[in-house]
């Protein structure tokens, strides 16, 4: 799935919410100035709210699944990188050692964010994480 689908998905998501959410104000509006019955309001509720509900449902469920399928094929190297950032972490052997492993870890995330849309990969955030580690 593209950047853009995921865009799309979540403009449709928020679109459907802002749909559900005048539905229920006019419908309410309609139904205690007596303009629709009971049965009408209900009828809009079945038809109408709880399809749109059950919609925005599924595309925040398809949205999770595409991103986090990804992530978890990296599970046990995520796993691993993370020890390895506790290994060294708790084995600094100052209060400057420890800022200095810390700093090199806010860099290097700080350069991942502001690469400006050309992220890296996965396994290049991993190695990076992995080589600053192995360094101290």
């Amino acid at each position: 799935m593209e950047n853009q689908d995921f865009h799309n998905l979540i403009i449709a998501r928020k679109l459907i919410i802002e749909i559900i959410n005048l539905e229920q104000e006019i419908s309410s509006n309609l139904l205690l100035n007596q303009k629709i019955t009971v049965d009408n309001f209900e009828k809009i509720f079945d038809e109408i709210e709880i399809p749109l509900c059950k919609i925005a449902d599924d595309i925040a469920i398809v949205v999770h699944q595409k991103l986090f399928n990804p992530v978890t094929g990296y599970k046990q190297e995520i796993e691993l990188i993370c020890s390895k950032i506790q290994d060294t972490i708790e084995n600094s052997e100052n209060f400057q050692s420890l800022i200095t492993i810390l700093r090199k870890l806010v860099n290097f995330f700080d350069k991942i964010i502001n690469s400006e849309d050309t992220y890296p990969e996965t396994s290049k955030i991993l190695d990076g994480v992995e080589s600053i580690c192995n360094h101290y």
